[in-house]
């Protein structure tokens, strides 16, 4: 009877210590079960405090004499009881039902305290690796190419309607100026004493005036008589704006002998017979041959129709040019471009093509001028 009691006696102290243990402690246990080897020979598992124990244990087997070892799933072997990061504890399990011969030791495996967690991840941090960091660059790139070329067409669409909203305001004070001077149409140009008036301005030789231009009156403001996309790197002193008048027709000149002056002929707003589809101002600018070593963009005021054989119409909006005609309506045209040696100086039509200059031109004949003549 007394080995019973004792046996009972044993087995309640070490449960107590065991539950004790993974009570009082359980920041420093990850886990808080145990394995035994049991008179078979065999490791058995179980639950205790609902934790999962890593337990290093030594017992005897059936025969008594041998020792055998608890090990965790991962093989470990047991630590030494001095080791300051174990701790030692009895657990006593049931096998099968019976209670073995024997208290086991246990060492089970201490869980790192936090500040060592905190130490452990300020070592492990780190930056991007190489091959992380390059394929950022790569995404950044693909959406880059993708995105910009999308960005600067909704910026160029954005001038287009500038410019369509500006020589439409232009059209509608050419019609102003047309009904305050007798129904006769703007001139190109007119000379007086020491200066000529354009329709942007007045020019001295020296000075530009624009608030003396013919449409100024009208419009009030210079800053819509350029168009937003044309750079006007060259014959920056006389203000070209970057559109074309309709000169040929609308402010046509002829120059009798003997001293071939110019006479200025009148031309009647009630003489266009389609205003719809007769040209005012459009998108213009022209080569320079003659004056640099290679043929150089620059502005023109001067809109020559294709019978001149000298393209003025510029495509400066993604391969367009802004036009507005006499009724005041504005809308883009794509210029007909010429292909082959053309003009009294049999001009190479290379420079051309490359600054999209072209004709302004419906039928396809460049030899008429259907679109801006009165008729």
């Amino acid at each position: 009877m007394l080995p019973g009691l004792m046996v009972a006696w044993f087995t309640s102290t070490v449960r107590a210590e065991t539950a004790w243990i993974c009570q009082a402690l359980p920041e420093t246990f990850d886990h808080c079960s145990t394995s035994l080897v049991s008179g078979s020979g065999s490791v058995r598992p179980f639950a205790l405090a609902n934790r999962q124990v890593v337990c290093y244990a030594r017992t005897r087997g059936n025969s008594g004499a041998s020792p055998g070892l608890c090990r965790n799933g991962v093989g470990r072997s047991r630590p030494k009881p001095d080791d300051p990061s174990r701790t030692v504890g009895l657990v006593v399990a049931r096998e099968h039902g019976r209670m073995p011969t024997s208290g086991l030791p246990c060492f089970r495996e201490r869980r790192p305290s936090n500040e060592h967690w905190r130490k452990q991840m300020k070592n492990t941090n780190r930056a991007f690796t190489l091959i992380e960091l390059l394929v950022v660059i790569a995404i950044i790139a693909i959406l880059a190419a993708i995105l910009f070329p999308v960005f600067a067409r909704a910026k160029d669409a954005a001038k287009k309607t500038q410019c369509l909203t500006q020589v439409h305001q232009i059209g509608l004070a050419w019609t102003l100026y047309g009904t305050d001077y007798d129904d006769v149409c703007m001139r190109v140009a007119i000379p007086q004493a020491g200066e000529t008036i354009y329709w942007w301005g007045s020019w001295d030789g020296d000075r530009l005036d624009e608030s003396r231009g013919l449409l100024f009156p009208y419009l009030q403001t210079r800053a819509i008589q350029a168009c937003p996309v044309f750079k006007n790197e060259l014959r920056t002193a006389l203000g070209l704006t970057g559109y074309g008048y309709n000169y040929a027709y609308l402010s046509p000149s002829r120059f009798d002998p003997p001293d071939y002056r110019e006479v200025q002929i009148p031309v009647k707003v009630s003489q266009i017979a389609d205003p719809a589809m007769t040209v005012l101002f459009a998108d213009s600018a022209r080569i320079n041959t003659w004056q640099y070593e290679a043929p150089r963009l620059e502005g023109s005021t001067y809109l020559e129709p294709p019978s001149s054989e000298y393209p003025t119409l510029h495509g400066r909006h993604n391969g367009f040019g802004v036009v507005v005609w006499a009724d005041s309506h504005a809308r883009v045209w794509r210029p007909t471009l010429r292909r082959q040696p053309f003009g009294y100086g049999n001009y190479d039509p290379k420079p051309w093509i490359e600054n999209n200059l072209g004709e302004l031109d419906l039928d396809g004949d460049l030899t008429t001028d259907e679109l801006f003549d009165l008729n």
